[in-house]
């Protein structure tokens, strides 16, 4: 449970800096998102994948695999 609370206070701290370090270019072509999937592992994903039609991929980290 504080495992959770630490994770979701980390990640809401992350997304409230990110406008702050968009430089002018990067702030014309932001987005707003309406579904966000965040995983940890690829599999995590698969039921969006197969039944959504995401129209952008936005990469947080270097893929793998």
């Amino acid at each position: 449970m504080m495992l959770r609370q630490l994770g979701a206070g980390l990640l809401g701290l992350i997304a409230g800096s990110l406008p702050l370090a968009l430089s002018a270019q990067e702030a014309s072509q932001r987005i707003s998102p309406k579904v966000m999937v965040i995983t940890m592992f690829a599999g995590e994903a698969k039921p969006w994948l197969d039944h959504e039609r995401f129209t952008q991929k936005v990469g947080a980290m270097a893929e793998t695999g």
